[in-house]
């Protein structure tokens, strides 16, 4: 048991470094402050439209499968950024 206990730790820790270093990145990217929460949705949207993109190759369900996930994601992307410049004001 603890040695699962440990590893969850571990992967907790990674997310989070991960998410820390992808937040530094789209900060400098975009000048303005990015939370690990808002890099993590960003990062989905960006792999969301590579999906799309690679999906045209594909039978057309999962074009359309990839379509409603990049619009999923980008909606959260939305709310999130706007949820923050609503804290700054």
């Amino acid at each position: 048991m603890e040695t699962m206990t440990v590893t969850n730790h571990q992967n907790t820790a990674t997310k989070s470094s991960l998410s820390s270093f992808c937040a530094s990145i789209f900060s400098q990217l975009l000048e303005e402050q990015v939370s690990p929460r808002q890099a993590r949705a960003i990062l989905i949207a960006i792999i969301a439209f590579f999906a799309l993109i690679i999906s045209s190759a594909a039978p057309i369900w999962t074009s359309f499968l990839a379509l409603a996930w990049f619009i999923l994601s980008l909606r959260n992307c939305r709310r999130l950024m706007n949820r923050q410049q609503d804290n700054n004001l």
